[in-house]
């Protein structure tokens, strides 16, 4: 079932700016790590997966880790970005990364060491906050690549050229001598230095001493009181046992060996092995055979001194010291106000100014428009499949009989042109409502997986020529309108918006931030969207602009991606379908309550549009031109 709070949700308005003051100061020097170095780190702990027990113990140590794998390519995408050529290549760069290598981790249970602690810090960081550091993302996929997926895929083999050639050709946006490009190298030295990391840890904890410790204190606890008149040492063998079941006694392993019972250089006519552990013996059945053949392999191995002894603990391996936390003060810091009317809050959710700082004022917002949309339970039906997909099909049916009567569609040039540039808040942010989508995707893939592909196709999934805004951007262009950049303080100021031009889009954006809270209201909204698009009013829409001379690209497009045969609107159905099987073993009480959820997401776009509509229809009258154009997101 999904958590209300997922764990890929910031919760702290102040998460943003410290995560991006960690990462400017992390990337603000280098420290590397040779690709040969780390390549041959991998290939040794590839090449101890092929002794026996290691694979399995291999899955459980990596585990924690594994779920990391494309994590800092998560939030490289936004709305402010996606219509540059930088923002498609990384889009595309996405979905080639992910189609291949799996989907992007999530927070996890973070492992005890804090070396492991400080690595996921920085990756989920750059992660969240990759759009203010692409190049940093970018220098990060093109190491992961070059050393072929690392320790992500050093069990299977996998094909990292095509996105090793992504990232590389987006890197060449930047001249070599930037900044951009210094940071993207500061990045990837520091993923192969972590990998690095990763790779001494696991060959030091899999060394001869460390597997026959660990196999001497798992089994300590089960033969205490048994050994007391046997001494090792100076020490009797259940004093070494207790030591050893507290998780101590590394001075065991140095001690044992010199005592009678071994013969390093003769381990099979040892009287350990030829007595206590033979048939008969009183050690007998203790030890699987494959621990006596260790044990056998490790006693071998005391001839000579190990490579790099006396560097530490057991193993030769002292892990280097975790970095100390940068502070770069001043970075990202902005005084977000308190209140925020729709305007203010699109500027701040379109910009990446601070959106952590917006979230208060965002999730006011949309709580004050989805309670205005539980008032409207015209229509409401109980769920199930059939009744909902009837429902659908009704719908559908009767938009594609529905045709406007040609005179309400009769509008001037100039009239048409006022009422596309009245729409441009909310089509240049078109998608906006998904913009977690990729998160989700991993977290619930049936779900996740229908909403990220409409929210890819918005974006034009990788080709800018197909992104929705810039096809508005053109169509804005060739009618004459020009417009300050949207995620400008000046595009908010414009005088020529009505007032409520806003409303919609700041909602759209404001919904899209937080799946884990609304998750059932953005599946009925992102229905009612993408049904919207569909029918004779946007055939007649089309036909009134095509009329005047007016591109009708965006809208024509609509009626075709938003299908209900395999589009949109079908992606749309169908995640709500998969959503509430979800919720079939709790009841029918359960389904129906997720259901009430999703039929207000489906309703509010009534709300959230109202004083738009008021305003765009008395804007019309004003110039004496009867008519009204309906929204085409």
């Amino acid at each position: 079932m999904y958590s209300r709070k997922p764990p890929f949700e910031r919760e702290i308005p102040s998460a943003a700016v410290e995560d991006r003051e960690l990462l400017a100061g992390l990337f603000a020097s280098r420290q590397d790590a040779a690709e040969s170095e780390v390549g041959q780190a991998i290939g040794q702990v590839r090449h101890s997966l092929g002794e026996p027990g290691l694979r399995a113990a291999w899955q459980n140590w990596f585990a924690p880790l594994a779920r990391l794998e494309g994590c800092w390519l998560r939030g490289a995408v936004t709305i402010r970005n996606a219509h540059t050529r930088l923002g498609s290549g990384l889009l595309e760069l996405q979905r080639v990364f992910f189609h291949q290598s799996g989907h992007p981790g999530l927070p996890h249970p973070v492992p005890r060491e804090r070396t492991f602690t400080e690595d996921i810090r920085w990756l989920e960081a750059l992660g969240r906050e990759g759009a203010a550091f692409p190049a940093a993302v970018l220098g990060v996929t093109a190491a992961h690549a070059r050393l072929g997926g690392g320790l992500f895929a050093v069990d299977r083999a996998r094909d990292y050229r095509k996105i090793l050639s992504l990232a590389d050709r987006l890197l060449g946006i930047w001249p070599v001598e930037s900044g951009e490009r210094r940071q993207a190298m500061a990045a990837g030295s520091r993923y192969r230095r972590m990998t690095l990391g990763w790779c001494r840890r696991w060959l030091a904890g899999t060394s001869l001493e460390a597997r026959v410790l660990a196999m001497f204190r798992a089994k300590a606890k089960y033969g205490l009181g048994y050994h007391g008149n046997i001494r090792i040492g100076d020490r009797s063998l259940d004093e070494w046992l207790e030591s050893l079941a507290e998780g101590k006694g590394e001075a065991f392993l140095r001690v044992f060996p010199g005592s009678p019972y071994l013969d390093w250089r003769r381990p099979h006519a040892c009287r350990f092995f030829r007595h206590s552990t033979a048939f008969g013996g009183p050690m007998f059945g203790v030890f699987e055979p494959g621990e006596l053949a260790l044990l056998r392999r490790w006693v071998r191995s005391r001839a000579a001194p190990t490579a790099g002894a006396g560097r530490g603990p057991v193993g030769g391996y002292c892990p280097e010291a975790p970095p100390e936390r940068p502070v770069s003060k001043g970075v990202g810091r902005f005084q977000a106000p308190k209140k925020m009317d729709p305007p203010l809050l699109y500027h701040y959710l379109v910009s990446g100014r601070d959106p952590g700082a917006a979230m208060p004022a965002a999730r006011r917002w949309v709580d004050k428009i989805l309670a205005r949309a539980r008032w409207l339970g015209k229509g409401f039906f109980p769920y199930s499949p059939e009744a909902f997909c009837r429902y659908i099909d009704t719908l559908h049916e009767r938009a594609s009989r529905r045709r406007p009567r040609p005179a309400r569609l009769r509008l001037s040039r100039g009239a048409w042109v006022w009422g596309i540039e009245q729409f441009a808040p909310a089509i240049l942010v078109d998608g906006c409502w998904l913009a977690e989508s990729l998160p989700l995707a991993r977290e619930m893939p049936d779900v996740g997986e229908r909403l990220w592909r409409i929210w890819r196709d918005e974006l034009g999934d990788g080709r800018l020529s197909r992104h929705h805004g810039n096809i508005y951007r053109r169509l804005l262009e060739t009618a004459g309108v020009a417009l300050p950049p949207f995620d400008s303080e000046a595009f908010i100021r414009h005088r020529g918006f009505v007032t409520g031009a806003f409303d919609l889009p700041a909602f759209l954006l404001a919904i899209g931030q937080s799946p884990g809270r609304y998750l059932p209201e953005i599946l009925g909204l992102n229905l009612a969207i993408e049904l919207s698009g569909l029918g004779g009013r946007y055939r007649a829409l089309a036909e009134g602009m095509e009329a005047v001379g007016l591109d009708s690209t965006i809208v024509r497009l609509h009626q075709s991606i938003d299908n209900l045969a395999c589009g949109h609107a079908a992606l749309a159905r169908d995640a709500i379908i998969v959503y509430l099987q979800r919720f079939e073993a709790g009841g029918e009480a359960a389904v129906q309550g997720q259901w009430r959820r999703i039929w207000t997401g489906w309703q509010a776009l009534t709300p959230a549009s109202l004083r738009f509509s008021v305003h765009l229809l008395a804007g019309w009258g004003r110039r004496r031109k009867a008519g009204f154009v309906w929204g085409i997101i």
